[in-house]
């Protein structure tokens, strides 16, 4: 059997030392002449054999020894005995695996000595045989260590972050990653030469750097630095940095990783700027909707009270007015909509829950809407008692779900439609049940899931427009969500009617007595009484008729344009109410309130704020200026009279 080249060369360059060549098997494939002597046989007589075979000792003990040695390389000192001439021969011996480049695996190489020998003196070819041994395992470690290094090499530059190494105490570069030096735009000579800064604008020094805190001993954690690489381009990185310690804890190195997020914070940057963008949007948009409310409502006030006044002068011409009546009232309606909804969808809805009957509820809604079910000649059928359905709700946002509900079934039904109301006590989930059905044009399956989103309206023929903004669902979906209730329509297609329920929390009790009663007033008595009530608006059409329409309900009033002219009024009149514009000239509504309560006799003036603006925030703003009430355009002569009532009854307490 030939020996491998390279064992063949070991061979002869290490011919003076005792060296037996063995697979990691166990068997002989080279040896030297000094081995050869040493074990008194020829080449041929042991290469090829086993090496457990040549020696006296147990098999399994020189198995186990060989293969130890293959394990490591280092050398593994052990020993055997050789029967020679009849007689037992000990040896000791140093086991270790060298690897062999044109062998694909590796091979053990034993250095062999007689005990007599080894035991009275180390002869000076031994001494060089160590020496030889000792060179080959350094390079066997030293080549290892190279293909680690490069292992190591490989696998930094295939990481997709950066990594720099610098050594201590000198923060000199001792390694950097090809992704280190994309990110920096080139070679990295040095930590100096960048100008870097913190997202706050500071600027790094070269000692604040992360790496170079780390060899101080910090450990820094997702740090965001800015820099211009060497293309001049701003970079945006996260850097992590921590010391590297030996064995006695003394800092040699630091090793800091960087992630490039520039796409990172521009997105960032990008979204903080959109939504700074549609928060300023948002308010500009209610202060829009603010202030097209106000706008819109000034015109409608003096046309309201003008059809008021000609209803009860018995004006010609009654066709006419209702008309102008009906739409000018259609208009308030979308402008309130338009406000609703705003405030709705920013959670300025504040609701003022009590006890209520849902039949009284019910039956406020149908008043409101009974002028467009006789217009159409629908038939209403309703089922609901009058007690027994008790829920916790606010009465004027409860009653304007209930009346946006039966608007619909009314506008998008034919006419001499029919349409039902019923109500019921759910007692297994304790809610309380309202539907409300028609038999109208329904709803097709796919508008269904959208049905209660903003400004969703299907599409409907020419011939049957009802006008709208879409809104009215939307706002019937948060207010019912509001009072802890859930709201679904369903519908079984295009002519087939429209089914809505409406589900709320029950108040298993009985009303007390003395609550509302059916109508939604108290029963306080309802006679009128005669007050001397001061009119201030630099709309003069509208306050002239204002005060024409509080005097033919048998009120003395005046009339001011601006504050100074109310001052001189109030004087010499003592008015008990005054209903004051906030948008006054000269002396706004605010500033003309607090003028006229410091008017000797004027203290318990009561004072009701009149304006076109609506929000929650208008009317706290008026209630903390020392109004008693607050009172949005265009005014409602039906509820003013019970409000003036209530502030006479509040003044005489």
């Amino acid at each position: 059997m030939q020996p491998p080249a390279t064992v063949a060369a070991l061979c002869g360059l290490a011919r003076h030392l005792s060296l037996v060549v063995l697979t990691t098997g166990g068997e002989v494939i080279a040896a030297t002449e000094a081995a050869e002597r040493a074990l008194q046989s020829r080449p041929a007589s042991i290469v090829g054999r086993a090496w457990p075979e040549l020696c006296a000792d147990p098999p399994a003990r020189t198995r186990a020894y060989l293969s130890q040695c293959a394990r490591t390389l280092d050398p593994v000192p052990g020993a055997f005995q050789r029967e020679l001439d009849g007689a037992r021969i000990r040896f000791r011996c140093e086991g270790y695996a060298v690897a062999a480049p044109d062998r694909p695996e590796r091979v053990i190489v034993l250095q062999i000595r007689q005990q007599e020998r080894q035991d009275r003196f180390i002869t000076l070819g031994q001494k060089i045989e160590e020496l030889n041994i000792e060179i080959i395992r350094r390079q066997n470690s030293e080549r290892q260590l190279a293909e680690a290094r490069a292992r190591i090499n490989t696998i930094l530059d295939q990481m997709p972050a950066g990594v720099l190494l610098l050594e201590a105490p000198s923060a000199r570069v001792v390694y950097t990653n090809h992704q280190a030096e994309e990110i920096a735009g080139g070679p990295i000579g040095g930590v100096d030469g960048y100008s870097c800064w913190r997202p706050d604008g500071r600027a790094y020094r070269p000692e604040d750097l992360p790496v170079v805190r780390a060899l101080a001993g910090e450990v820094v954690t997702a740090e965001v630095m800015h820099f211009l690489r060497a293309a001049e381009e701003r970079r945006a990185i996260s850097v992590n940095a921590v010391p590297i310690r030996d064995s006695a804890g003394t800092i040699v190195a630091a090793v800091a990783t960087y992630y490039d997020i520039t796409e990172q914070t521009r997105l960032e940057q990008a979204m903080h700027t959109a939504r700074a963008e549609a928060e300023t949007a948002n308010r500009a948009k209610d202060e829009f909707l603010a202030i097209l409310g106000h706008e819109l409502r000034n015109p409608l006030a003096p046309i309201l009270t003008a059809l008021h006044l000609m209803q009860l002068r018995g004006v010609g011409a009654e066709k006419e007015r209702v008309i102008i009546e009906r739409q000018v009232r259609h208009l308030a309606r979308l402008v309130d909509d338009l406000l609703d909804v705003s405030r709705i969808t920013n959670g300025k809805i504040e609701l003022k829950r009590e006890p209520l009957e849902l039949g009284t509820v019910v039956a406020r809604a149908i008043e409101l809407v009974s002028p467009l079910l006789e217009k159409r000649q629908h038939d209403l059928a309703v089922d609901l008692p009058s007690r027994g359905l008790l829920v916790e709700a606010d009465p004027v946002r409860l009653a304007q779900v209930v009346s946006n509900l039966l608007q619909n079934a009314a506008k998008y039904s034919d006419p001499n439609g029919r349409i039902w109301v019923s109500g019921r006590l759910d007692a297994e989930s304790r809610q309380v049940v309202l539907t409300i059905r028609d038999a109208g044009y329904g709803i097709a399956p796919e508008m269904l899931p959208k049905i209660f989103d903003l400004f969703m309206q299907e599409r409907q023929p020419l011939d049957r427009s009802q006008g709208g903004l879409g809104l009215g669902l939307a706002i019937v979906r948060n207010l019912v969500d509001l009072h802890g209730g859930t709201v679904s329509i369903d519908s079984e297609g295009k002519g087939c009617g429209t089914e809505v329920t409406i589900r709320l929390p029950a108040i298993v009790r009985q009303a007390r007595a003395g609550e509302r009663g059916s109508d939604g007033r108290s029963s306080s008595a309802a006679g009128a009484a005669t007050s001397r009530i001061l009119v201030v608006d630099d709309n003069q059409d509208g306050a002239e008729l204002l005060s024409e329409a509080l005097h033919a309900q048998g009120h003395a009033t005046r009339v001011a344009y601006d504050g100074p002219g109310a001052l001189r009024i109030a004087r010499d009149f003592a008015p008990q109410i005054a209903l004051l514009d906030l948008g006054l000239p000269v002396m706004d509504g605010f500033e003309l309130a607090r003028r006229l309560r410091e008017q000797p006799g004027l203290e318990r003036i009561q004072l009701i704020a009149v304006t076109g603006y609506g929000r929650d925030e208008d009317r706290g703003r008026s209630s903390g200026a020392g109004f008693n009430a607050h009172v949005v355009k265009p005014v409602d002569l039906d509820s003013l009279e019970p409000l003036i009532r209530e502030l006479l009854d509040r003044q005489a307490l």
